[in-house]
């Protein structure tokens, strides 16, 4: 095990035989390739799924796991991997510079017109938002950070739903898997900005549709 361990977490080792290890029965191996930075983020979205929190801390606590994944998880079940993944956020430079312990926590407090004008500032480096920011240009903003990816599946958007993290609840209401009682249960959320679009969602809601940019 320790030999497979070491090559695991070995920034060398191929491509070919990180997919292998990845599916070793011992959580010590796996975890090595989860936080060997070369591993390819297919592989760092299969073993963030991983049954082992430990394994999937490796995950969190990689400097090369993408912010999107990142952001799911930071609402995993595990408080450790939870930290690792909100660490890692903090840690990064990315298009949402916030000093706070967690990235998204200042979020929280702000009206939906004040969110709106953020996340138009925030994302204006990626992608050009009018001054007068719409839902539907938030819906982009969204699009941008990776969080309305096709493989998240709808188990993953009811974790999402009860999410500390404002953006993640948000990410729900404009996924085209988001069902009518998703929507219906976030329209009521604390979270007046949240609630506020999940209304809005909810009564264009048509549950043959796919909304588009």
């Amino acid at each position: 095990i320790t030999v497979r361990k070491c090559v695991a977490s070995n920034p060398n080792t191929p491509e070919a035989l990180l997919t292998l290890l990845s599916g070793d029965k011992q959580r010590h191996v796996r975890r090595g390739v989860a936080s060997n930075k070369n591993t390819p983020e297919a592989l760092l979205r299969l073993l963030s799924e991983d049954e082992d929190s430990y394994v999937r801390s490796g995950v969190a606590g990689n400097q090369n796991t993408p912010e999107a994944l990142l952001t799911l998880l930071s609402g995993d079940n595990n408080k450790l991997v939870r930290n690792d993944a909100v660490k890692n956020l903090d840690a990064s430079k990315d298009t949402f510079e916030i000093s706070s312990t967690n990235k998204y926590a200042c979020l929280q407090s702000l009206s939906l017109s004040e969110y709106k004008e953020h996340i138009r500032i925030a994302l204006s480096p990626k992608i050009t938002l009018p001054t007068d920011i719409t839902t539907l240009d938030i819906r982009r903003g969204i699009e941008s950070l990776g969080m309305l990816r096709e493989e998240i599946s709808r188990k993953e958007l009811t974790q999402m739903r009860i999410s500390k993290d404002r953006l993640q609840r948000v990410a729900v209401c404009f996924h085209h898997k988001v069902t009518e009682n998703l929507l219906a249960i976030l329209s009521e959320d604390k979270d007046l900005a949240v609630a506020e679009i999940a209304k809005e969602m909810l009564a264009t809601f048509d549950v043959n549709a796919t909304y588009a940019l």
